[in-house]
């Protein structure tokens, strides 16, 4: 199966008092496998890139040049930053598809925020972008079951009707078990946020679907987008019930957190209780035959909380819930000149037997590290033992250090020592012991910040923390909270420069 990752950059302009004058974001595929086999998709992919820096390229020159507005304008408009941002979503990946929709949001002054979606799919194999024509063999028929469909949900949609009037720029997506089509709606001068998602199932009419792209695995994962209802047979017996998430609005004192206090999971005529966050990320998987919902909800301090829904029983939704998000693998953030660049490599879940996660710790400082999570049959994620940290951080040794030497993949070799005055990235923990390699001197930068007498470190080649090879290894002692650190018997503020914490 294709592993897709998602590389994201983008970047934001300001003036001399720091204020955002615009911020865009672009977004590119990239695959982690690199064989033969793969060569197809992966140059599909870099036409699919090379299309999107097109795009971004204009809408950077939009937004370089705005409106002037007149200062009855300034107070209506002035109050909003422009910006082009776009959320990138894998439906499907495969053997036989890759399916991606892009959620995007643009605001270039003046009138509205604009909200819509596009897609793109893929045959895996050959790289070819697939019209709709090579998925659905008999377009009349298709279109009278989403007429039906979209009748279940919404009062104003009749996708055959809106097809005829917007022309075949269609957006649409192969998921596991049918066809979706996404409409964005403009009423009253407004894009609605949402889309209105229409989903034709393979099982309705197996002769109006090439069975080339209908045959899906038996077990899957994927994103239940915001907007998107799906219909699943949750018990088994041959009945679709719908299933989506809806947000809850905050009430009381929980305005002044967020907008939003929770989801609520609804399952044909049941709901569930209130799941906690101001934000979520959702996914359904098939495991075993049974269905599931992995929320991964927002939280304060940038924390994401998972929590996993049995859907055939959303009464019972366990309190309890596992710190952890979909990886970031890279970041990177650079600011000078009146403008801030920013990078980050970002894992995608389309795997029903794992996802690389993320999770703050605070070993050495303040990191995130991440991990493989491997799901069990019943949908429960477990996490590798070794945790790679992802936030590229450098200390200053102020002594020598015992420690032990390991081989790549984390067995202990021998006794050693790292001197003092030495520069160490940090590349490996499991909470108990942290990993680490010593680096020269001319890979670090010394960061200035101001008031702060303390010396900070940043790494400045991010090709070094892609290692595999051999590393120190020593062992982390503390109380019995978690805190007053140690190595060796000595406080970690004795033995290094440079740690650096967030609240």
């Amino acid at each position: 199966m294709p592993y897709i990752l998602l590389e994201r950059t983008g970047e934001g302009h300001f003036d001399e008092d720091f204020n955002y004058l615009y911020i865009i974001h672009n977004v590119h595929l990239k695959l982690e496998q690199t064989t033969k086999e793969f060569e197809p998709l992966i140059k599909a992919f870099d036409k699919y890139n090379k299309e999107a820096d097109e795009v971004y390229k204009y809408e950077l020159m939009e937004l370089a040049s705005p409106p002037q507005y007149t200062e009855e304008e300034e107070s209506e408009y002035g109050q909003i930053t422009p910006s082009v941002g776009t959320s990138t979503y894998i439906i499907r990946a495969d053997k036989a598809v890759v399916s991606i929709v892009n959620y995007k949001n643009a605001y270039y002054g003046g009138g509205s925020i604009e909200y819509l979606r596009y897609s793109t799919n893929f045959d895996t194999a050959s790289g070819k972008e697939l019209a709709f024509s090579d998925v659905v063999k008999d377009e009349n028929k298709f279109l009278e079951l989403a007429d039906a469909r979209a009748k279940e949900y919404y009062d104003d949609l009749k996708p055959s009707e809106r097809i005829k009037e917007d022309g075949k720029e269609l957006t649409w997506t192969i998921g596991s078990e049918g066809v979706s089509l996404y409409f964005d709606i403009y009423e009253q001068q407004a894009y609605e946020e949402l889309p209105r998602i229409v989903t034709v199932y393979f099982d309705e009419d197996k002769s109006i679907f090439n069975p080339k792209y209908t045959k899906a695995e038996g077990e899957y994962v994927t994103p239940l987008v915001k907007g998107m209802k799906l219909e699943l047979d949750i018990d088994g017996d041959g009945k679709r019930e719908s299933v989506y998430a809806d947000k809850i609005l905050s009430e009381g004192p929980e305005v002044y957190d967020s907008m939003y206090s929770g989801i609520k999971v609804t399952v044909g005529d049941k709901e569930s209780k209130r799941i906690e966050g101001y934000d979520y990320e959702a996914y359904i998987i098939k495991k075993s035959g049974k269905y599931y919902m992995y929320a991964f909800m927002s939280e304060l301090d940038d924390a994401k909380l998972l929590y996993i829904v049995d859907l055939s029983n959303i009464d019972q939704i366990e309190d309890e819930n596992l710190y952890v998000s979909i990886g970031n693998r890279e970041n990177d953030w650079k600011r000078s000149d009146g403008v801030e660049k920013f990078y980050s490599l970002n894992e995608t879940f389309t795997n029903p037997d794992f996802f690389m996660g993320s999770f703050r710790y605070d070993v050495l400082g303040t990191n995130t590290c991440m991990t493989k999570w491997t799901i069990k049959d019943d949908a429960y994620p477990e996490a590798g033992q070794r945790y790679k940290l992802t936030d590229n951080s450098v200390l200053h040794t102020k002594t020598d250090i015992s420690c032990t030497e390991v081989d790549g993949k984390g067995n202990e070799k021998n006794e050693a020592t790292i001197p003092s005055d030495s520069y160490i990235l940090l590349l490996y923990t499991d909470k108990e012991y942290v990993d680490v390699r010593i680096i020269d001197e001319k890979y670090v930068d010394e960061l200035e910040w101001g008031g702060v007498e303390e010396r900070y470190f940043e790494l400045n080649d991010k090709s070094l923390s892609d290692y595999e090879g051999s590393c120190y290894r020593f062992r982390l002692e503390s109380d019995e909270y978690g805190r007053d650190k140690k190595v060796n018997g000595i406080n970690i503020n004795e033995l290094f420069e440079g740690l650096s914490y967030s609240s």
